[in-house]
């Protein structure tokens, strides 16, 4: 285990909740309808991805548990949104999800080793993310 793994984890799972959630904070005039995400949510679920896989080991089902809370919030927003005639597709909830697996993946020991190669898929994927939702 490297010494700043933890920190380099939080750190890189920060920066890829922030590069999408001011993706979608730039296009939310375009988007129209709701509002769900953008510079501050993407980053807070990022870091709940992270936290809840860094807390694993005290409590297994936490990573889990965290999830189904994100799809959750996700299917709320989905049909409040439905519920004001809001015409929009489903492309920020899903790019949600993924900024929590994102950050999840980001502080998971024993998936992607070493530490290196990790962050740098976690960055590579982020930055495709942000690639794919700008290109509309």
């Amino acid at each position: 285990m490297e010494s700043y793994e933890t920190q380099l984890g939080l750190a890189v799972a920060l920066a890829v909740g922030l590069l999408v959630g001011l993706e979608r904070e730039q296009t939310k005039p375009a988007r129209g309808g709701g509002q769900l995400g953008g510079v501050r949510t993407y980053p807070i679920f990022a870091l709940v991805g992270a936290l809840a896989t860094l807390l694993e080991p005290a409590s297994m089902w936490l990573p889990l548990v965290s999830l189904l809370g994100v799809f959750a919030l996700v299917v709320v927003s989905y049909h409040a949104d439905i519920k004001r005639d809001a015409d929009h597709g489903m492309t920020t909830e899903i790019s949600l999800v993924g900024v929590y697996l994102l950050g999840a993946l980001a502080c998971a020991r024993g998936t992607i080793e070493p530490i290196k190669s990790r962050l740098i898929l976690v960055a590579a994927v982020g930055v495709a993310m942000t690639f794919l939702l700008s290109s509309k």
